[in-house]
């Protein structure tokens, strides 16, 4: 169960991923070794999951999304199936025999 300091932990740390924890723990009135443990403890309850980096892709340059759907029907039963392009390519997901892809040129 969650503490209400459990709660000022989590609206900060998604309001600023990047606090040190030991700016964090002086925003909610804790020690650092304790919100460290409490970090902790919420990671490993599953409650944090992950702390992720959002990229501007525009910022690296480039200027066009390209949102594709193919189906791999026959190559994807033969085993080979391949995508081949000369940008940056996230595969978002694969459903079925229907595979997601994002291509940032």
């Amino acid at each position: 169960m969650l503490t209400d300091t459990d709660r000022r932990l989590l609206r900060r740390l998604q309001a600023n991923p990047d606090m040190p924890v030991a700016d964090l723990a002086e925003a909610v009135g804790l020690a650092p070794a304790t919100c460290y443990k409490r970090l902790d403890r919420l990671q490993a309850s599953g409650v944090i999951r992950a702390t992720r980096a959002v990229i501007d892709r525009a910022a690296l340059g480039y200027t066009v999304e390209v949102s594709l759907r193919i189906t791999l029907d026959s190559i994807l039963r033969q085993g080979r199936s391949a995508l081949a392009a000369g940008s940056l390519v996230f595969v978002v997901q694969i459903l079925f025999s229907t595979l997601m892809v994002r291509l940032f040129f």
